[in-house]
């Protein structure tokens, strides 16, 4: 049996960018479909998540200008690629325009280096397709409670040091015009790229960039002030002095691509608002470092039409910032229209952030005996409360612990057949009197609990002496 679920409902009314937002229980197979998609959008024959990829067709209408793949979780589906570093054992898909921001890359953790290496070489590159978004970045940085302004400390990197740089350059630079040779895809190297390649093998012969390369360099700053639009002030250093002096292209893009190149590396520094104390990346909190490295990265270089998968955003979110997630998104697209936000999450805070005008709700379901997927599209929660989230859309019956769900279904369920105080019936209502000494005093099932107690042990009165929480 067959089933068509459309996305995105071109019939409705949205905004320019629209969102899915997929739940589902575990093993529903989440995931698995954003890879799916990921895939198709990619014009990839075949699927990693096979499970599903073989019960799965996807039509995509119209094209998708890149993908841009954000996780939550370190057990995303993903394909992995070598984010904004070029290797020797780069391949065609890492010349594609897919880009991933989450906490495992090359199979390895997102390091603190990879990911300042990575926002550095963002912030710097002017390949950007849509204009640079000083002012969806400003939203950022004051969100989180920043100025709008990253301080980049460049240092000299580690990859090359222990081997003859010309001859590894030399290779690099075969490498890559063989693997684009080999791929019939648009590639998301910029033309630049090779040049700096250029660039860095006549560098590497001199004295003076030798010398830096091989020594314990402490770096040279430069600040990018996002207050109007994008302004990079540059502090005088050794190494500035030498690029600038051999390069044709623009100091900030010759930066990123060397840090590409691995010839440099970087530190990223913040400023609270409040303070203007400076704030590394390593001191950040795992929701402060998610939401900067994963939004800042997608607002730099998202496109009009791209297409954004997100897995799991809610993992290190404090519930407040649950329910902005999704106006932070919004919000940082702004400067692009024809994008497609996907995102799979258990997050009823999230699930109730969509407004009619965004999109759609998707519920996924699998038989897990037959193997049998299930979709069903609906309309959006935005606004509900959480409970009744959970309850239309997550189909949870009760948000309170199992616990106590269990012994007030048991009691009500005994109490349809007889309402003697059985021994049954005390056993449940005996549960009752110990869990809900934890509800809050104005909560309303404790009326319920109360009834139910009184009729289970009608010579007690009720254990009205144990007070309640907030009391």
């Amino acid at each position: 049996m067959s089933e068509i679920v459309t996305l995105r409902d071109g019939t409705q009314q949205t905004s320019e960018n629209s969102f899915t937002v997929i739940n589902g229980e575990n093993g529903a197979g989440k995931s698995a479909i954003l890879r799916i998609i990921s895939d198709a959008a990619l014009g990839l024959d075949a699927s990693r998540s096979k499970v599903f990829a073989s019960a799965i067709g996807i039509d995509q209408v119209g094209s998708v200008s890149r993908t841009i793949a954000i996780s939550g979780t370190h057990n995303d589906r993903f394909p992995l690629n070598s984010g904004v570093e070029f290797r020797l054992n780069s391949n065609q898909f890492d010349l594609m325009h897919f880009y991933y921001y989450g906490p495992k890359q090359s199979g390895n953790y997102t390091s603190v280096s990879k990911a300042s290496n990575t926002i550095a070489h963002s912030l710097l590159s002017d390949e950007q397709s849509s204009g640079f978004p000083s002012k969806q970045l400003t939203a950022l940085l004051e969100f989180l409670g920043f100025e709008p302004e990253v301080r980049i400390v460049v240092q000299t990197g580690i990859r090359i040091k222990r081997r003859e740089e010309f001859e590894y350059l030399l290779a690099l630079e075969r490498h890559l015009r063989s693997v684009q040779a080999e791929s019939s895809m648009p590639s998301k190297i910029p033309q630049s790229f090779e040049f700096s390649i250029s660039q860095a093998s006549l560098l590497s012969e001199r004295g003076a960039f030798r010398n830096l390369l091989g020594s314990r360099y402490s770096g040279a700053e430069l600040s990018v002030d996002l207050r109007a639009e994008r302004t990079i002030q540059v502090f005088d250093g050794p190494l500035f002095s030498i690029l600038q002096q051999a390069s044709s292209i623009s100091l900030p893009q010759t930066l990123a691509n060397f840090i590409s190149l691995g010839l440099l590396t970087s530190k990223i520094v913040l400023f609270r608002k409040s303070t203007r104390n400076e704030v590394r990346l390593e001191d950040l909190s795992s929701g402060e470092w998610q939401l900067l490295y994963t939004l800042m990265n997608l607002s730099i270089n998202i496109s009009p039409d791209g297409l954004i998968l997100i897995d799991e955003p809610e993992n290190s979110l404090h519930p407040h910032w649950q329910t902005e997630y999704v106006s932070l998104v919004r919000k940082l697209i702004s400067h692009v229209r024809g994008c497609h936000v996907i995102i799979a999450t258990h997050s009823p805070l999230i699930a109730a952030s969509i407004m009619p005008s965004d999109g759609n709700l998707i519920r996924l379901m699998r038989n897990h005996l037959s193997g049998q997927l299930y979709a069903h599209m609906e309309e959006t929660a935005y606004g509900w409360l959480p409970s009744d989230v959970l309850q239309e859309r997550f189909d949870l019956d009760s948000a309170r612990p199992p616990e106590l769900t269990r012994a007030i279904n048991t009691a009500l369920r005994l109490l349809k057949l007889s309402s003697e105080p059985t021994d049954n019936l005390r056993q449940a209502a005996e549960e009752i009197r110990k869990l809900k000494r934890y509800l809050p005093a104005h909560d309303p099932l404790l009326p319920a609990a109360d009834a139910i107690i009184d009729i289970a042990f009608p010579d007690e009165g009720g254990p009205r002496d144990k007070p309640h929480r907030g009391e």
